[in-house]
């Protein structure tokens, strides 16, 4: 039960992140870290919680956090925006960590490719749908020409999602099952 929760806890920070913000305002880094610090929350639940906290990812994640925040003792002005990014950059880390306990779990890593795919093309079609409405953010005009930047606001952050779900989608889409590989078609389109 614990594990479901941690794994729609963790989905919602990634939507969370993704919902009109795209992480670029410093309303939107706190909501993020908010949202993966409650995956956090449930990943520590977890009885492997402690055995992948020590990757070296998750660690050097967190201490660049930690750094950032430490950095502000010292920094001159105003520090809101320094803080904002402290917690979007710890935020990452407690994702990543959650991330690591679910791939941990008996199918997790399954689990998080087809989120991977399903986030990414949900992006995908909501960037097209800027790029036909002429509509920002979801699409920006670059030099006269419209382009996709989804949820993110930024096309090359939306082109990289759709690379990175390329390899789930072509994974559906040679299985053997007749509605994943029409669902690895859809995503992959």
């Amino acid at each position: 039960r614990a594990g479901r929760v941690l794994v729609m806890v963790a989905v919602a920070a990634l939507l969370v992140a993704l919902a009109g913000t795209s992480g670029l305002e410093s309303r939107g880094r706190l909501i993020f870290a908010i949202a993966a610090g409650g995956a956090a929350a449930f990943a520590a639940t977890e009885s492997r919680s402690l055995a992948v906290a020590g990757r070296p990812a998750l660690v050097a994640l967190g201490a660049l956090g930690l750094l950032e925040l430490v950095s502000l003792a010292w920094t001159i002005g105003d520090t809101r925006d320094g803080a904002a990014w402290a917690t979007a950059v710890l935020g990452a880390a407690a994702l990543a960590w959650a991330a690591a306990v679910i791939a941990s779990r008996p199918g997790g890593v399954a689990f998080l490719a087809a989120a991977i795919g399903v986030l990414a093309a949900a992006s995908a079609v909501a960037g097209i749908a800027g790029v036909t409405t002429r509509s920002t953010p979801l699409a920006e005009c670059l030099s006269g020409v419209w382009r996709a930047g989804g949820p993110f606001e930024y096309p090359p952050a939306l082109a990289l999602a759709g690379v990175s779900a390329t390899p789930v989608a072509l994974w559906w889409m040679c299985g053997a099952c007749r509605r994943v590989a029409i669902g690895g078609l859809i995503v992959g389109a």
